[in-house]
């Protein structure tokens, strides 16, 4: 059953979008992912790359997989296409645009 966003929710997702996930934004609003990206996107809310890939750095620490430039470089290198590094390690991945200064012009030709 549809539920409908009420004033309160829609504040709280405003005020908290930009600090926190989408799964945490879920569980606190008891909705999906899905309807908290799609209001958002309604909203005009939109993480830009830095947020994302400070939140994509956090989950890795707390899954104690603490990612330098270094390492990261290592892990993407090991891949032929951007696609196939988000499938085969999304906890590593960072949107292309954020990284594509040391990933080969293999990746970038997907």
């Amino acid at each position: 059953m549809r539920e409908y966003w009420n004033k309160k929710d829609i504040e709280y997702l405003k005020n908290n979008f930009f600090d926190m996930s989408s799964e945490e934004l879920s569980k606190k609003l008891n909705r999906t992912k899905i309807s908290i990206q799609v209001k958002a996107y309604k909203l005009g809310l939109k993480k830009n790359p830095k947020i994302k890939s400070d939140s994509t750095i956090k989950k890795n620490k707390e899954m104690g997989r603490d990612l330098n430039y270094e390492l990261l470089k290592n892990i993407a290198l090991k891949y032929k296409t951007r696609g196939e590094f988000q499938i085969k390690d999304n906890s590593a991945y960072i949107p292309l645009r954020l990284i594509a200064a040391f990933i080969p012009l293999i990746i970038l030709s997907i």
